[in-house]
């Protein structure tokens, strides 16, 4: 697509995903290695959930998967998001986290990383739903019906379907 094609992107995303202003504080900056260290130390002594974005200010796949992880973790407030930068790191951290193409995310439960994937922004939403929807669901209340449909609150949008 080129430069261009990544910014028409990016734009419609932004249009169709306009990230809120608690969204942008939910999602915390990992600054140093020993931070995702310590944020695995973490989960494992809580027993919550963390899903941690490696992302890096050039990449282009990351801008536009930016305010869809920030739309997300509006979404989970179960679940603690982060985003750890390519330029706040070194190359030796992302290659023991076995990072080799950005976006990367990595869902933390229990101080182990439980899913660890790379995957183009189209399909970022759909990879981390699914997984945090079986997570999640013990965590919160049942939704039940609302006029005679399923309430799906893990599907974009919040979408009705017919039962």
């Amino acid at each position: 697509l080129g430069e261009r094609g990544a910014t028409m992107t990016s734009f419609v995303l932004l249009l169709a995903f306009p990230p809120s202003a608690s969204a942008l504080l939910s999602v915390k900056p990992i600054t140093s290695d020993a931070g995702y260290h310590s944020l695995r130390e973490a989960t494992r002594s809580t027993g919550r959930i963390a899903i941690v974005e490696f992302s890096s200010e050039t990449c282009a796949a990351c801008k536009i998967a930016r305010p869809l992880f920030e739309r997300m973790a509006a979404m989970y407030d179960e679940v603690e998001w982060h985003e750890q930068l390519y330029e706040s790191s070194t190359k030796a951290h992302f290659k023991s986290c076995g990072i080799a193409f950005l976006p990367h995310v990595h869902i933390i439960q229990d101080g182990v990383a439980i899913e660890s994937f790379s995957c183009p922004p189209s399909k970022l939403y759909g990879r981390i739903g699914s997984k945090l929807h079986s997570l999640v669901a013990p965590l919160r209340p049942h939704r039940g019906w609302l006029n005679g449909r399923r309430w799906h609150s893990w599907r974009i949008g919040r979408r009705l379907d017919q039962e």
